[in-house]
């Protein structure tokens, strides 16, 4: 360094990364309550969309056998939003994106021989890509336990004696149930319980 030159302050290279604000940081910013990271309210707010994404997800399964593309499309742009903004390191992002791909891929094969549906892969997908490289093993261990769940009670309920049904066959429940035990698993109800088994461990609750 010449001799006279001063070095400058980095409080001043602070202060010129916080003026290159965003429209969404601004919006974020409304909700920050005293004592908060900008980061923190930002994972808050992302793991709220998330869980509630995958609820209503599992939702629409349970009565439908259909999960909406759009809110596939949403969790995945939701995503590419909310993580960098959140904090998460553009290393991180790349492991999460490469173990998303390696869930597609699989996730695919198991639908080409008829195992899972088509809607079920692409929310197991999205789904790895918000939980995150480190964790995607455990939740697709815990996905797998929790379908294997619902089909044994879907198979239960199939199995169920005569007079146990009967009850059900004057309120028009049974004609309901019925379809779902004979044909698919509302496999995004299974994707939400392995989601919340490992979503303590993840990148979302440990920013918080």
């Amino acid at each position: 360094m010449p001799c006279g030159a001063t070095k400058a302050p980095r409080t001043a290279t602070r202060q010129t990364l916080s003026r290159a604000r965003t429209p969404t940081m601004d919006v974020i910013r409304l909700w920050q309550p005293n004592g908060l990271s900008t980061d923190a309210v930002t994972a808050m707010l992302a793991s709220v969309f998330f869980l509630s994404a995958l609820l209503y997800a599992a939702h629409r399964d349970l009565r439908t056998l259909t999960i909406p593309n759009g809110l596939v499309a949403a969790l995945l742009l939701g995503w590419g939003l909310l993580a960098p903004l959140a904090g998460l390191a553009p290393r991180d992002m790349t492991l999460s994106l490469g173990a998303a791909a390696m869930v597609f891929f699989a996730t695919v094969a198991l639908y080409a021989v008829g195992w899972l549906g088509g809607g079920d892969s692409k929310l197991m997908t999205v789904s790895a890509l918000w939980i995150g490289a480190g964790q995607v093993v455990p939740f697709l261990m815990a996905t797998m336990l929790a379908g294997a769940a619902i089909a044994l009670a879907l198979v239960t309920l199939r199995l169920l004696p005569r007079a146990l049904a009967r009850p059900l066959q004057g309120t028009g429940r049974l004609a309901r149930i019925l379809p779902l035990v004979r044909t698919e698993i509302p496999y995004a109800l299974a994707i939400l319980l392995g989601t919340m088994t490992v979503f303590p461990a993840t990148f979302w609750a440990g920013a918080l």
